[in-house]
């Protein structure tokens, strides 16, 4: 082609190596510079060449041209000195053609970043930002066409997230075109760009299906320029693979999203079986929450009486509050109120129903109307709601997540984590069974930890009687939280909140407050006048008297008994803690009683064997708590140097559900311990019944509102001067004390020939009436009842047969049924 005068252009393909441009140069400069032919002589041209390189010079012709005409008069100004009759525009560029094979132009392998890359893709550099839009713009156009689960996710964005998203987009395309940009960088960017779409719930097939659309309209848009086939080849082969590594990075981001919220559920489920509060528990697990990626808060509430939810435990939640207050002036949380439109959101829906409820994005959504403005300003965009359910599957508190993305709890994939999310956490709550202190707010908590940390720890004391004498042994320390307004919060409801340094701390406050008060009683004791009254010393446990009298002077060798956690018994310093307490104050070890749960899991048993024996050593009394509580006991009883059990009030109350069954269980447990030489106290003697029957069974102390209510301190003494029933009665007054009676009188010490009643004289017409069951009969007027005839012929069966025969304990299981019958359970004291 020519260019003008004597000025040609010259366009050469296939130069790939510098050696190649170098020796085709020469044979273009030879091919010039030979002899032509002419019809008188011979004639030699001289020509001077200019040489620019495609695409590294620059992409445009008139650019080119620029070059490759400045490089020939560069070339003709040397004439007389050069050595080559050509001369190269830049020749650094050259360079470019002896890059290592993998780097090359070469339509056979070319690798997607690096300066081979930058190369061509400056083609059409300048080109990039009106072709990125007109590139999305197609691409919303042809994805909403052929995808429906990406127009759901593009239908929960306000106009302003549209717009936000097609930036976030066009900045993203215009990367992956840069030709500067390296492979680390778009991995990265990638990557990000895969976090979001796992969030918002963008599947592998929208990916592809995306992808594919890219393919096609970066098709479309190289077939715009002036490219060889060769280069075009490359282009293509560059582009696809960019395009292949952002689906590959996507792909993967996802999966690693879904492998970090399935390893939460790994560390909530062994949270779950770690020796937590139930404070601790819920704490740790919203906080472990908070670190997935894409929840920026969550809490878990229950609705008050007046169907208001409030905020029991919270993570990261304060922004949300703080938002709340200045947008609307108040706090507005969900309500199971109908007819208030905060009872369409997720959390009062999810406490209503009972199964996950979620707001799909917080801008569309109208349940998410009351809400909008404040979750939008703090980055909230989604939300999730997680029954909590009890055993029955009721609902108790509603577990809340927030998204960072719209849509963010809508795959199938965040669904079942959350389910299984739920199941966990319900299951949790049923272990510590705290339903019916959760209804507190992390406002009121706040109000009990400064009153924890201020002086609130008081402790309440409750009598401990000898169910034989009547006399009151020891007090038990029971911890009340006094916050600064008087209220008084149960330990039921504030302890199972605190953490281990708190527990021991609680333990420490009450050894401390418990002696002192020892040594303040000791002193009204001595100063008091003693009473005139006597004790009545006898040994006979038929039964318990109502009948009052006066109780001897106030017991100066009273005992303390105080629980001993296991966080206190498993630190090193729990014996010295003990020892200087009890010198401090000047009491004797044996007046000091450290209670330990039977059902508490002991994690280290050879360490806290060793703390307990030394404990025994100092003379401390030590009693397991809770006897038949767990499955544990007789290991432990065996294995540790217990000195008392005090058996479970809940089994003590459970003589109502099963009188028979229970009482039976009751004494064996009462044999059993005195067998192992220990003392044994019944808890939970809520009724006159109850005490009877324990005291028949041969109990040694007793424990309950029917003896005495906790008391503050200074309300012990004169309780201990007042007088109490005592006097036990010759025969049984109520139904458990009868059966009772009868267990105990076949049971007691396990005589070869155990008998209900007497020797009878032959012919004694009623072999029965030497049974102080009989005299029970005959006292509630229960002659000639069914009770009554079983029982006679049960002693007749005796005097006849023994009592070993299968006929004898078939008539003594009707006479237990009549009793139990008469059985009447009380409403139970809270």
């Amino acid at each position: 082609m020519r260019q003008g005068g004597d000025e040609f252009i010259l366009l050469i393909e296939g130069i790939e190596r510098k050696k190649h441009l170098y020796k085709t140069l020469d044979r273009l400069s030879q091919a010039l510079g030979a002899p032509y032919a002419l019809p008188k002589q011979k004639s030699i041209v001289q020509a001077s060449v200019g040489v620019t390189l495609f695409p590294q010079d620059g992409v445009e012709p008139e650019q080119l041209l620029r070059h490759a005409d400045a490089a020939l008069y560069i070339c003709k100004s040397k004439k007389r000195n050069r050595k080559n009759a050509w001369y190269v525009w830049n020749d650094e560029t050259t360079e470019l053609l002896d890059t290592r094979d993998e780097t090359r132009l070469s339509t056979t392998r070319i690798l997607p970043y690096g300066q081979a890359a930058a190369v061509l893709l400056q083609t059409f550099e300048k080109d990039i930002p009106a072709l990125v839009v007109s590139f999305v713009d197609f691409f919303y156009q042809e994805l909403v066409a052929t995808d429906p689960a990406s127009q759901v996710i593009v239908n929960w964005l306000n106009p302003a997230e549209f717009l936000h998203l097609r930036q976030r987009q066009t900045d993203h395309l215009t990367q992956l075109l840069k030709p500067e940009l390296t492979e680390a960088e778009h991995r990265a960017s990638a990557a990000s760009v895969g976090r979001v779409h796992a969030l918002i719930g963008v599947s592998a097939s929208s990916l592809v299906r995306a992808i594919t659309i890219y393919l096609h309209q970066f098709d479309e848009l190289l077939a715009r320029f002036r490219l060889s086939m060769q280069d075009l080849g490359k282009l293509e082969l560059v582009l696809t693979e960019r395009l292949s590594i952002e689906l590959s990075e996507e792909l993967e981001a996802e999966q690693l999203i879904n492998n970090q919220y399935q390893a939460l559920l790994v560390e909530v489920d062994v949270l779950s079986r770690t020796s937590l509060s139930w404070q601790e528990f819920n704490e740790q697990m919203l906080g472990l929450l908070c670190q997935c990626t894409g929840i920026q808060a969550c809490w878990i509430g229950t609705p008050n009486p007046d169907g208001e939810f409030i905020i029991n435990f919270g993570a990261q939640i304060d922004p949300f509050i703080d938002a709340m207050q200045q947008q609307y002036g108040a706090l507005r949380m969900p309500k199971i109120i109908v007819g208030q439109p905060e009872m369409q959101g997720a959390t009062a829906r999810a406490f209503r129903q009972g199964q996950l409820q979620t707001i799909a994005s917080f801008s569309t959504t109208p349940e998410a109307l009351p809400w909008r403005e404040a979750a939008l300003s703090v980055g909230i965009r989604s939300a999730m709601s997680v029954p909590i359910l009890d055993e029955h599957r009721r609902p108790i508190a509603v577990l809340t997540l927030y998204g960072g993305y719209p849509g963010q709890f809508e795959t199938a994939f965040r669904q079942a984590f959350c389910l299984q999310l739920g199941f966990f956490v319900s299951q949790t709550w049923q272990q510590f069974n705290q339903t019916r202190s959760i209804n507190i707010s992390i406002q009121e908590l706040d109000h009990w930890r400064q009153a924890f940390y201020n002086h609130g720890i008081r402790f309440y004391y409750q009598p401990m009687m000898d169910l034989r004498t009547g006399r009151i042994e020891k007090v038990e320390a029971l911890a009340r939280l006094v916050l600064a307004d008087g209220t008084l919060i149960m330990p039921n409801q504030f302890i199972p909140r605190l953490n281990e340094s708190q527990i021991i701390q609680l333990f420490r406050e009450g050894l401390l407050q418990g002696l002192n008060q020892l040594n303040l009683w000791d002193q009204a004791n001595r100063t008091a006048t003693p009473s005139n009254g006597a004790s009545d010393d006898s040994n006979d446990n038929s039964g318990f008297s109502p009948n009052p009298s006066p109780n001897p002077s106030p017991n100066p060798g009273l005992g303390l008994s105080l629980n001993l956690p296991l966080e206190a018994l498993a630190s090193p310093d729990c014996i010295h803690w003990v020892k200087t307490a009890l010198e401090q104050h000047k009491i004797p070890a044996h007046r000091l009683t450290l209670e330990l749960l039977e059902h508490h899991e002991i994690q280290e048993i050879d360490q806290a064997a060793q703390h307990m024996r030394g404990l025994a050593q100092l003379g401390v009394t030590l009693a397991m708590d809770d006897l038949g509580a767990g499955y544990s006991s007789l290991i432990r009883l065996n294995n540790l140097p217990f000195d008392t059990v005090k058996i479970d009030q809940a089994l003590i109350r459970s003589a109502y559900d099963d009188p028979a069954r229970i009482i039976k269980f009751i004494g064996a447990l009462i044999h059993m311990t005195h067998a192992l030489d220990l003392d044994v106290v019944a808890e939970g003697l809520e009724y006159p019944d109850l005490i009877e029957a324990v005291q028949i069974l041969g109990a040694d102390l007793g424990q309950g509102y029917a003896l005495a209510r906790p008391l503050p301190p200074e309300q012990i003494h004169t309780f201990l001067s007042s007088p109490v029933q005592t006097e036990p009665a010759p025969v049984p007054r109520t139904a458990l004390g009868a059966i009772a009676t009868h267990w105990q009188m076949l049971n007691a010490y396990h005589p070869p020939k155990a008998a209900l009643s007497a020797p009878t004289a032959p012919h004694q017409p009623n072999p029965a009436a030497h049974c102080p069951v009989n005299q029970f009969i005959i006292n509630q007027a229960l002659q000639g009842s069914a009770l009554d005839m079983a029982h006679q012929a049960l002693h007749a069966l005796e005097t006849i047969d023994g009592c070993h025969t299968a006929e004898f304990h078939h008539l003594l299981g009707q006479v237990q049924a009549y009793l139990s019958e008469l059985v009447v359970k009380p409403e139970l004291a809270p």
